[in-house]
């Protein structure tokens, strides 16, 4: 087992243990037990995704936590709206500031930092789905149409670079909520973005060649997460 999954199960069973006794002790007399569970919850897997430098799951799971304690922190003048959208902005600041290394890379043979990797022969139409969880996919196909991307409460890392184009065109369909996506393209597409983005973002790092030869189309909604198309 990973020593990132070690912590994250170790916090899962420490947690447990707190409840038990916070139980027996009645020492949350005013706040429902339930409440207590999920708040725990959004910690542990606020702490997982900084462990995996996802800082969308980090800070927005964080605000979550925050939210459904507002009144104990007496902070309900910036919930929930306000909380979330900083959670959101401060979020990209960091992508920004510490962008994410390739984490495809290979180290001594493994890969690292991702709970699941997919590198696999694939038909004309893609699908990628993560939730509470870590992705990467390697798309592998010599006659994509379309790609349906589906990320929430989570990251995933999607690879097109090896990716042929029925008819030098596709779709890629997005679906991304409370999550980060990054997806590598190769330079000879044209990217046209028409994806509807609420308290998120998309952006394109990295440019096309003089000449393109194939047109991807993006399109879906991203909601509270944040989209990176980079250029390989």
């Amino acid at each position: 087992m990973k020593k990132n999954d070690n912590l994250f199960w170790g916090l899962v069973f420490v947690a447990a243990a707190f409840l038990v006794l916070a139980g027996q002790l009645e020492v949350f007399d005013n706040i429902s037990l339930t409440r207590i569970s999920i708040g725990i919850l959004f910690i542990i897997i606020s702490i997982r995704g900084l462990l995996h430098k996802n800082f969308f799951v980090f800070l927005l799971f964080l605000a979550c936590f925050f939210i459904i304690f507002d009144d104990e922190f007496n902070i309900t003048a910036i919930t929930p709206g306000p909380m979330i959208l900083a959670a959101v902005l401060g979020s990209i600041g960091l992508s920004m500031i510490f962008p994410a290394k390739n984490s495809h890379t290979k180290n001594h043979g493994k890969h690292i930092h991702f709970d699941n990797i997919t590198n696999e022969t694939d038909e004309s139409e893609v699908k990628c789905r993560t939730q509470f969880g870590s992705i990467v996919k390697y798309v592998n196909t010599t006659c994509l149409t379309k790609a349906d991307i589906y990320c929430s409460f989570g990251a995933a890392d999607i690879y097109f670079d090896a990716a042929k184009l029925k008819d030098k065109t596709a779709t890629i369909n997005l679906n991304v909520s409370f999550g980060g996506v990054e997806i590598y393209v190769p330079k000879n597409w044209e990217i046209e973005q028409s994806a509807n983005a609420m308290l998120g973002g998309i952006d394109i790092t990295g440019m096309p060649d003089s000449i393109t030869d194939s047109t991807v189309t993006i399109t879906g909604n991203v909601r509270f997460g944040g989209v990176t198309i980079h250029y390989v």
